[in-house]
């Protein structure tokens, strides 16, 4: 994701909020992978893609919703949904996006990022994408706790960010750094 990373990290300097669709999950023949990424910028423009094309115009209307509203979304894409055939989801494979704001708060998580791709390091971006377990995709979420859409970037031995608890920080962070060390990337529960 660098061309989306870098117009991500220029707008975020420059305090300009984006919508930013990640894959965070996929199945059978689903068309990118987790960590494809799609930011839709507040002019409309858009960067990067989540499925080569045939989810994206659903995802940027959902993006400028999330963009002008600020509630984070976790979607879902798949072959035996209705909504997947109107979109043009016809691969067969299945997709969770998750949609976010960033805007100018998130600068020092971004420049953690950015440093560490300069330095040539790995990092870990973890994002609370489902508050409650028992929230279906697509479901307005609850969140009684305040997490969704809450992240940790891992760099360099480095955490910038808060799940929202420190029991919750470290477990995640954990399993983030086992994740990294490994190349993969993952949901975690």
């Amino acid at each position: 994701m660098p061309d989306v990373f870098d117009d991500l990290h220029r707008r975020c300097r420059a305090r300009e909020p984006v919508a930013l669709a990640t894959v965070v999950a996929t199945w059978r023949s689903a068309p990118q992978p987790p960590g494809a990424a799609m930011l839709v910028a507040a002019d409309g423009t858009v960067t990067g893609s989540v499925s080569g094309g045939c989810v994206e115009a659903d995802l940027y209307e959902r993006a400028r919703h999330v963009l002008a509203t600020g509630v984070p979304e976790l979607v879902h894409y798949g072959v035996s949904d209705d909504e997947a055939y109107a979109v043009g989801l016809t691969c067969g494979g299945m997709l969770d996006v998750f949609v976010e704001r960033v805007d100018g708060d998130a600068r020092a998580q971004v420049d953690a990022v950015a440093a560490a791709r300069r330095a040539g390091e790995p990092a870990a971006v973890v994002t609370c994408v489902a508050a409650d377990a028992g929230d279906p995709p697509g479901a307005a979420p609850t969140d009684p706790a305040g997490r969704l859409g809450r992240r940790l970037v891992l760099t360099g031995g480095q955490v910038t960010g808060s799940l929202g608890d420190d029991r919750l920080d470290d477990a995640a962070t954990d399993d983030a750094l086992g994740l990294l060390a490994a190349g993969h990337s993952g949901v975690l529960r």
